[in-house]
């Protein structure tokens, strides 16, 4: 960043102001109460014990030989090993603005030099994430805020492996006509008007100047004077530029300069003087002038994701593999289970419902993971190839690309992720759930037929062997098999396992009977065939959806698809309906997403199977879907309501002469302008991305699969004390009384 200024007054300075000031809380946090209150020798502030204000934690010090670094109010911490969430209730004055600060200073009280991260809140709205690693002298988050109560509370929650910690929390009352902003939280980096803390900022291509003459500075914002009588000018008489660079310490944020806020000083010097206050916000917290990290930007199409992630992340991931070598110790594992549940079970009041569902990732040899995923980058321009049912290998997939896009994110920097239904955790005992990172799609089609079974039967040994699928039998293992010809050969030997599926075909052609179930296994979406209509395409669309129904696909299917035929001859040559031949090439696609954007309605009958790509193309081109399919399963079902974005009729009805036509017509423009608000809201929930976006696929599959974990739990440790020729399921029409002793049931199960 440059000025050019004839005479420029540039005052980066942080002073700390060390008077008193009433309505300043200042906690120690981890200070023993014996201690407290104090006054901190070089601030002249007051400290108190935090103890009053939580009622959870436990008091540490930072390690002694780095006690000189530090103030005394940084010497003690207090970190939680108990729950998830841990909080502080502070008392304050509601609708006065207040500065919090939030100090972290790591000191490897613990002995294990394994600097921590996690999340802070205030309230219920996410703060800050607060990582350590590698900020050895501590890192500080500071905001601005507005409680609407006489009450606050600042919260610590645990997003991985390590122990969320404070050292400090200091809060400041500041005048309400200062830093006016929108009614929002906004995060101040770095310079501040009350408790600040201001140091010299000089280069070597710069001229001091001072003055001993009185200085104005009678605003809102009062910086110190002492700041004011020193500036800097160019060493060189005949400069007329400044320049000053610095680095953003995180790439997503914004600066925000406010136009109508600069600060404008009189300095009696040669001429006027100019001091500029900075500030940055996260971007979540204003619309303001941005250069974003195009690197960040998200990424919603697979080929271009899945590029950057093999050039610029893959080559950085440190792969353990947990191939087992010799005999697992299964006993170990199931001890460490035990111990971590049963300290949960009477500490964390929500057990065993936690929050956010902890995921340990096996880390597989790179045959099944990026060696496939490198297949498909080096050949996908070649794959053009098109299916038994005229759709692109390279096509296909990328609909059924969700092992992908799970993986992205689950392995993904702490940092990178936003997320907050689910956590990476390293240590297998600390798991709910175990993803398997096979690629089995990629597999299928790309390897040759003997090969692809090679590699499906090694796959299920490695992961067999683990001594978490021995002690569960499998049943929290998660298996991407999104594609229903993938995997077939040895889908029984992980019968088991949760598996992620596109639909549960009852005719017995994709999946053998009892093989899936929606207790067991879960329903996800194909990735969108074409782009999504934003808020811009819906609006400049609507006037131009004159076609009452579109459907643009092949119509001889199999199976329940045989229902796209009969469809067709009753729909052909109505007025206002389109029905055409077509496949999923390129020419394919724009043709599509055209006819969709063109559409009020758009047709999804069954295919092979019940499911296809066309309802999830359909909902992110703002098209009502129109669904024919009976045996149809939807995704995310347990937390979206497709009655509300989708009309649904039986195929009986469906191919009655005019009665599919004649229902549409039927409702009014209220009904279908009601239906497309609500599509508008719920296309979010089918977009995959990197990263991963809260609400999006991934995030919902992570809430839906939290949903299976107490079942899981349940059948894991019947099946682990269950006698052996006993029946694998109780239920009340299996239940049998002991030999010893009569069944008081008996007369009402006869």
């Amino acid at each position: 960043m440059e000025g050019r200024y004839y005479l420029v007054f540039i005052s980066f300075c942080i002073i700390h102001i060390v008077q008193a000031q009433q309505g300043f809380i200042s906690l120690d946090c981890g200070l023993p109460t014996n201690d407290s209150p104090y006054i901190e020798p070089v601030t002249g502030l007051v400290f108190s014990s935090d103890a009053d204000h939580t009622q959870s934690g436990t008091s540490g010090r930072i390690q002694k030989d780095l006690e000189t670094l530090h103030i005394k109010p940084y010497l003690f911490l207090r970190y939680f090993p108990d729950g998830v969430r841990s909080c502080y209730t502070l008392d304050v004055l509601q609708n006065i603005k207040y500065l919090i600060k939030a100090v972290f200073v790591y000191g490897n009280y613990d002995g294990f030099s394994d600097y921590p991260s996690f999340d802070l809140y205030l309230g219920p709205n996410m703060w800050a994430r607060v990582d350590l690693e590698g900020k050895v002298n501590g890192t500080v988050e500071e905001v601005i805020h507005v409680p609407r109560s006489n009450s606050l509370q600042i919260c610590l929650v645990k997003t991985g492996n390590s122990l969320p910690f404070v050292s400090a929390l200091e809060l400041r009352l500041l005048r309400n006509d200062t830093y006016v902003v929108p009614d929002v939280s906004l995060k101040k980096y770095p310079d501040d008007v009350f408790d600040r803390i201001w140091s010299p900022f000089f280069l070597p291509e710069w001229k001091q100047i001072t003055t001993t003459l009185e200085v104005n500075n009678s605003n809102n914002f009062e910086p110190p004077k002492a700041a004011l009588k020193s500036a800097a000018i160019p060493r060189d008489v005949n400069g007329t530029q400044l320049t000053i660079n610095w680095t953003l310490d995180n790439p997503t944020e914004q600066v925000h300069l406010p136009r109508s806020k600069t600060l404008i000083f009189t300095l009696l010097l040669f001429s006027f003087s100019l001091l500029v206050i900075l500030y940055t916000f996260s971007s979540s917290s204003l619309p303001s002038v941005s250069y974003p990290n195009q690197s960040d930007r998200t990424e919603t199409s697979f080929v271009p994701s899945l590029e950057k992630f093999l050039i610029h992340k893959a080559p950085k991931l440190s792969i353990r593999d947990d191939t087992v070598h010799g005999e697992s110790d299964d006993r170990k594992l199931d001890e460490m289970v035990f111990e971590r549940e049963n300290r949960l079970l009477n500490e964390d009041p929500g057990y065993p419902v936690g929050y956010p569902v902890k995921v340990y990732v096996y880390e597989m040899p790179k045959k099944f993971t990026l060696d496939l995923l490198w297949l498909f980058h080096n050949t996908y321009k070649e794959t053009w190839n098109a299916t038994s049912n005229g759709s692109p290998v390279h096509r296909l997939i990328e609909q059924h690309s969700v092992d992908y896009w799970l993986w992205a994110d689950l392995i993904s920097p702490e940092s990178e992720r936003r997320l907050k239904s689910v956590v990476r955790v390293h240590q297998q005992h600390e798991a709910d759930f175990f993803y398997v990172p096979f690629f089995t799609t990629i597999s299928f089609f790309l390897l040759e037929k003997q090969q692809c079974k090679a590699l499906y039967r090694e796959a299920v040994k490695w992961v067999t062997g683990q001594p978490a699928w021995k002690r569960s039998e499998g049943r929290d293992h998660i298996f991407p098999i999104h594609h229903p010809w993938s995997f077939k050969t040895v889908r029984k030997f992980v019968k088991n396992a949760i598996w992620l599926l596109p639909d549960m075909d009852s005719t017995g052609n994709w999946y053998k009977p009892g093989q899936v179930s929606l207790e067991k296994d879960l329903i996800l979406p194909y990735v969108p065939n074409v782009d999504r209509c934003d808020a811009n395409c819906l609006s400049e669309s609507a006037p131009k959806r004159t076609t009452l129904l579109f459907f643009r696909g092949r119509l001889k299917r199999n199976a329940g698809g045989k229902i796209r035929a009969q469809l067709g001859a009753e729909l052909s040559g109505v007025k206002d309906v389109i029905i055409t031949e077509g496949t999923a090439g390129e020419g394919g696609k724009l043709a599509a997403q055209t006819g969709m954007r063109r559409s009020l309605f758009c047709l999804c009958p069954a295919g092979d199977t019940p499911s296809s790509a066309r309802l999830f193309d359909a909902i992110v081109s703002g098209c009502i879907p129109v669904i024919v399919s009976d045996e149809l399963e939807l995704p995310f079902e347990g937390i979206l309501d497709y009655k509300k974005v989708a009309v649904i009729v039986s195929s009986s009805d469906a191919i009655q002469p005019g009665w599919l036509i004649n229902h549409l017509r039927s409702l009014t423009p209220s009904q279908v302008k009601e239906f497309q608000n609500r599509l508008a809201q719920y296309s979010r929930h089918f977009l995959y991305s990197s990263p991963a976006q809260p609400l999006g696929p991934e995030d919902l599959t992570w809430r839906m699969i939290a949903g299976k974990l107490v079942n899981i739990k349940l059948h894991t440790r019947r099946s682990q004390r269950v006698v052996k020729g006993a029946r694998s399921i109780c239920r009340c029409d299996c239940w049998r009384p002991n030999s010893t002793a009569s069944n008081p049931l008996s007369s009402l199960l006869s």
